[in-house]
């Protein structure tokens, strides 16, 4: 599971995976890998970001035992906001300039409010919701540079919570941090409106619970209720609605229409 961003330098994309710590979602496995190779597979040229650097170059391998064109590895932790600073410009550098941003760290602790430890919901904002931000502040100048872009944030399907059937008391402090990115991301849309003539497009993904390993990890699988969703659907709707340039999305696609009939 992993953090990840796009990259597009002329014709080819470059694509950007972040993980940052333990129990979190990156390039190293679960939707973010799945999403770095789906666009590898396409032609791009990967870049994954992780604090682990083992996981890391796990999936750079992965990709190149694919025979997909090279794959790049950075180690960062996305919620620093120095780090990512210096990733940026390191990224520049070395690879390219930065024209699709798909931000998919996160981190998922699963207790109640009372029983969470306070550098564990620390730890969630800084993974699920400042990486976005500090991400945004690097990547976002040389976009508005050159009036091209596509920055992709990822939220949940939980900021959705005001539906009782999809409340979970091992939630709260992940439900907030996504309704934070969801709050983000439209209103990055509506500042970027207000230049005329621009081109940078937006999207704010609303993935269903996934089964990953932070999942079944956690007791979320014993207070909802429905079936959860394989990464490789889910990534999979990532990068279509990424390609679309939807504003918002509900992935998978269909996935959670009987859950969301008011989301369509």
């Amino acid at each position: 599971m992993h953090n990840l961003f796009l990259l597009i330098l002329l014709v080819e994309p470059i694509f950007i995976l972040c993980f940052c710590g333990k129990r979190i979602t990156g390039a190293g496995g679960g939707i973010g890998q799945e999403v770095a190779l789906i666009y590898a597979s396409e032609g791009a040229v990967v870049v994954c970001v992780d604090i682990d650097e083992k996981l890391n170059q796990e999936t750079v391998h992965l990709i190149a035992n694919l025979g997909y064109k090279k794959a790049h590895a950075y180690t960062c932790d996305v919620g620093d906001y120095f780090q990512v600073i210096a990733l940026s410009k390191q990224v520049e550098e070395e690879v390219g300039v930065v024209t699709i941003l798909i931000n998919n760290a996160g981190v998922f602790v699963a207790k109640t409010i009372c029983n969470i430890e306070p550098t564990e919901i620390e730890k969630m904002i800084s993974a699920n919701l400042m990486s976005q931000f500090w991400t945004v502040k690097a990547f976002l100048p040389s976009m508005l540079k050159n009036n091209y872009g596509h920055i992709v944030g990822i939220a949940s399907v939980l900021t959705f919570a005001s539906f009782t059937f999809m409340s979970s008391p091992y939630t709260i402090p992940y439900n907030a941090s996504k309704f934070a990115v969801q709050g983000l991301m439209e209103g990055l849309q509506n500042e970027l409106a207000l230049s005329k003539n621009c081109k940078i497009k937006t999207t704010v993904i609303h993935p269903c619970i996934t089964d990953t390993v932070l999942v079944r990890l956690s007791n979320i699988k014993h207070s909802l209720s429905f079936p959860f969703c394989k990464p490789k659907d889910v990534a999979r709707g990532i990068v279509d609605s990424q390609r679309k340039e939807l504003a918002a999305s509900i992935v998978p696609n269909g996935s959670c229409v009987t859950l969301f009939p008011l989301a369509r």
